[in-house]
């Protein structure tokens, strides 16, 4: 017996057959994944590398190369490319399609680990990443106002970022622009070399004056205090009197081979929002989550902090990928809707007619009266 004889004969049960379903795919519907791309895996890995403050050329010697060598021997890569660049070290690896990349990352980094040692000491810990498409930001947004950019980047760091970064599915939120705090030793050289050190060696001193060091445990009757060396600086007057050397037995304090100033980091770039300066805050979401739901919740809890803001500050939205996801789905649903109207004209109209034509074409008889 055919499906449609079937379907003819129990039409009940062909209704809640059908009823199911769509219940089902309404229900499957509010909990997929919506993205603004597919779920690819693409065989390729990035190695990132700063080196603040050196020269192409010095990263390419320095960084790029001792990388790429070592990472160039990982199974299965079919192209390393590489760029250098001012204080930034990038390298590209292709891999041949259907290469476990979880496995190659894996080897990536491992192999990283054994000339990280050789690096130079100012250059950060390279970082490792596969490319993913959904690494894209969610959504791109914008802190302005009459504030102090410093007002502005603290409000950024300290109050909007934290607040985003603890709702569902948002994975980071990166904070451009504004000023940054910075303490800047400004050294005498002529100075510095009366003493007999170099730079270097001053750094290290530094590095390692700014510390806080267990000391193990202290028991007094039935209790029990932690013991630690407290040697991280809370203030600038201390890192002025850190003894770098001492001469004749009289100890020589950064002080007086240098200057320490409170100030701001170098400003490379500038960021503004209708003319006016201000701070860029760039959302990303965590992998396989819905974005349209993420990018709601986001709205939602900005509509909550501004009003904790001062009312000179403004949040607004530069770029937000659920907006051409949420018009590809309204295309859609206008899309499906045109086409089951169709569908229903095509399949009903020539039943309609059928039966109109049967109607007229009915021949009717009358019993006629014997005489």
């Amino acid at each position: 017996m055919s499906l449609s004889r079937i379907a003819i004969r129990r039409p009940i049960a062909t209704f809640m057959v059908f009823l199911a379903v769509l219940v089902l795919g309404g229900f499957s519907l509010t909990r997929i994944a919506i993205d603004l791309y597919p779920d690819i895996t693409f065989p390729v890995i990035m190695v990132m590398t700063n080196y603040e403050g050196a020269a192409p050329v010095e990263v390419e010697k320095m960084v790029t190369e001792p990388l790429e060598k070592m990472v160039s021997t990982v199974n299965n890569i079919k192209e390393v490319s590489s760029v250098s660049s001012d204080g930034n070290s990038v390298i590209i690896m292709n891999f041949d399609w259907g290469t476990n990349m979880d496995e190659a990352a894996n080897n990536v980094r491992e192999n990283i680990s054994l000339v990280k040692g050789a690096l130079p000491e100012g250059a950060d810990d390279p970082l490792t990443f596969k490319f993913d498409p959904s690494l894209m930001p969610l959504m791109v947004l914008s802190l302005s106002g009459d504030q102090d950019l410093v007002q502005l980047r603290h409000l950024a760091d300290e109050d909007i970022r934290y607040e985003l970064e603890q709702l569902e599915g948002v994975a980071s939120v990166e904070v451009a622009g504004g000023k940054e705090r910075e303490i800047q030793v400004q050294v005498d050289r002529s100075r510095l070399a009366s003493v007999g050190l170099s730079l270097t060696q001053l750094a290290g001193t530094l590095r390692a004056e700014n510390f806080n060091l267990p000391g193990g445990y202290l028991e007094s009757g039935e209790k029990e205090f932690f013991v630690r060396t407290m040697g991280e600086f809370t203030q600038v007057s201390q890192i002025e009197k850190v003894v770098i050397a001492t001469k004749g037995g009289v100890p020589i304090y950064l002080g007086d081979v240098a200057q320490v100033r409170d100030t701001f980091k170098e400003r490379r770039s500038e960021v503004r929002i209708n003319g006016k300066q201000g701070i860029i805050l760039v959302v990303r979401k965590q992998s396989g989550t819905n974005t349209v739901r993420v990018a709601d919740g986001v709205h939602e809890k900005l509509t909550q902090i501004e009003k904790d803001l001062p009312q000179d500050v403004e949040v607004g939205t530069v770029f937000d990928t659920s907006s051409f996801i949420k018009d590809s789905i309204f295309q859609l649903e206008q899309v499906a809707i045109l086409g089951a109207i169709i569908a229903i004209i095509i399949i009903f109209l020539p039943v309609t007619k059928n039966i109109l034509q049967n109607n007229d074409g009915t021949v009717h008889q009358h019993p006629h009266p014997q005489g």
